[in-house]
């Protein structure tokens, strides 16, 4: 401000010199310079502001940016931990699951035979072999998913496929064949995740599983989980139209004492066009009373 005390002083004097009729004009001018002076602070303190507001946003830009990347790590960490905590669990369930003893489920019949359609496969009668593998193809669910399964079925689960995408229903396919090794592998995890009692029923153990046998698969609708396969249209087109072409629903929520597992809307086996329809007009509810074989658990 001393300089505008000097500017003052100078335009007062100069105002003498030159008579008063001047000085209006020069007072004029001297405000209107003040106005701009402090038009130009104004916008000085605007401009620190908005300095400051840049800076704020760029810190906190900074900060988020580090909680994130902490978070991810954390993520990462914690994921890291379960796998090693399931994977030092499923080795321990190892010990005890992957030593199936074919005595312990030798028990021959008339649906003792995994190269038949009729066979079966559950807690009390294992695949014999222990070890069996089914001649196989690998065949897209209407050019979708590919399931593979059993030859002696191919055709018709082509023909189950073409009929569900005809209808606006196209299945999706989770799981198929399973190998002796892979069922090891799987039992295991679901042991791992929830101990022993709770696997047996949903998932089969080594030498057990139906999937072995070529002649199960697991349906879905589109690219959703098993979970959310129940209620879906794709489950009520199955459920009514899959005997048509030879396959039928294996566990249901009124059979599970004899099949020793949860009822599951997504599993299928293929036992034959007529078989099927046989099974449908019994009422029996589960193949083993269809055929006559005992069930239930291990």
């Amino acid at each position: 401000m001393q300089h505008q005390t000097l500017l003052r002083t100078a335009l007062f004097i100069i105002a003498l010199v030159l008579g008063i009729s001047t000085l209006s004009g020069i007072f004029l001018t001297l405000k209107a310079s003040e106005e701009i002076e402090g038009q130009a602070a104004s916008k000085r303190a605007e401009l620190a502001k908005l300095d400051e507001t840049l800076s704020t946003i760029e810190r906190q830009k900074a900060y988020d940016e580090a909680t994130k990347k902490a978070k991810e790590l954390a993520a990462k960490v914690e994921q890291k931990r379960k796998e090693e905590k399931a994977a030092a669990a499923a080795r321990e369930a190892a010990k005890s699951t992957t030593s199936t003893s074919s005595a312990s489920c030798s028990t021959p019949n008339s649906h003792s035979d995994p190269t038949r359609i009729d066979v079966i496969v559950n807690k009390k009668h294992c695949i014999q072999p222990l070890t069996f593998t089914p001649n196989t193809v690998s065949v897209s669910c209407a050019g979708g998913d590919n399931a593979v399964i059993a030859s002696v079925a191919a055709s018709d689960y082509k023909a189950l496929c073409d009929a569900a995408k005809t209808a606006g229903v196209p299945l999706g396919i989770t799981s198929s064949y399973r190998s002796y090794q892979t069922q090891v592998s799987t039992y295991n995890y679901w042991v791992a995740q929830g101990g022993q009692a709770a696997a047996d029923r949903y998932s089969a153990r080594p030498g057990y599983s139906e999937h072995q046998t070529g002649l199960s698969v697991d349906f879905s609708a589109g690219n959703s989980g098993l979970d959310s396969f129940t209620g879906t249209a794709q489950q009520k087109w199955m459920a009514k139209n899959a005997p048509t072409y030879g396959w039928v629903q294996r566990y249901t929520s009124t059979n599970t004492a004899i099949t020793g597992y949860n009822a599951e809307s997504w599993h299928f086996r293929y036992v034959g066009r007529s078989a099927a329809a046989s099974y449908l007009a019994s009422s029996a509810g589960s193949l083993e009373k269809f055929w006559g074989i005992s069930g239930g658990d291990y």
